[in-house]
């Protein structure tokens, strides 16, 4: 979590607690990294962007909060639920999120193969 990740949070602080969001919160915060973090190769500007695009749309607050959480999660090598990257592909491009779950396929065929050689 990044300081540009917690002014967002702080924002919408009220809604943590809301069941949808507990949910993703935990994943977040328990959940194992299951692929390379990109939030390195992205600099401090575009984060900043990306999280402005999330709070300046039409969503409801409940929505944004679960957008900026699974913002969060892809920039620290997680996958949010495909409905919080199909939000996120509203907001910020569907090549965005078309690239997420491309990448998820790809992340779970890897996996599996990986699962399927080790006898």
């Amino acid at each position: 979590m990044d300081e540009i990740d917690v002014t967002y949070l702080k924002k919408y602080s009220s809604l943590l607690s809301h069941p949808e969001i507990a949910k993703i919160k935990k994943k977040y915060l328990d959940g194992p990294n299951i692929t390379e973090p990109i939030r390195g190769g992205i600099d401090q500007k575009t984060q900043k962007e990306l999280f402005e695009k999330i709070d300046e749309s039409n969503f409801s607050s409940v929505e944004k909060v679960k957008m900026i959480l699974g913002l969060m999660m892809i920039l620290d090598g997680m996958f949010p639920e495909k409905e919080v990257v199909s939000g996120l592909g509203s907001v910020l491009g569907n090549k965005f999120s078309d690239d997420i779950e491309r990448h998820r396929k790809e992340e779970r065929a890897y996996l599996e193969n990986k699962l399927e050689n080790l006898d």
